[in-house]
């Protein structure tokens, strides 16, 4: 499943990526990364106002919530 998963996300934008999943799952955090409910591991308060995540498994980019997602984001999450 992981690959084929993989292998859509090759072909398709993140915008149309992101109107294909479950919006109480997945939550496009950037302008680069969509992420999972799930694989949010920690969550930081960053210097300007940003919120950084650690993300399991680790990225190997460092993954920010954008200043204008960040209050759609707390309200995704539930807080």
């Amino acid at each position: 499943m992981k690959k084929s998963i993989t292998l859509i996300a090759a072909f398709l934008s993140l915008d149309k990526l992101t109107a294909m999943l479950d919006p109480r799952q997945f939550f496009r955090v950037n302008r680069s990364f969509l992420v999972s409910l799930s694989a949010i591991g920690q969550i930081y308060a960053y210097s300007g106002g940003k919120l950084k995540l650690d993300l399991i498994p680790k990225s190997p980019q460092e993954v920010f919530v954008s200043g204008d997602r960040i209050t759609y984001f707390k309200e995704w999450l539930g807080k």
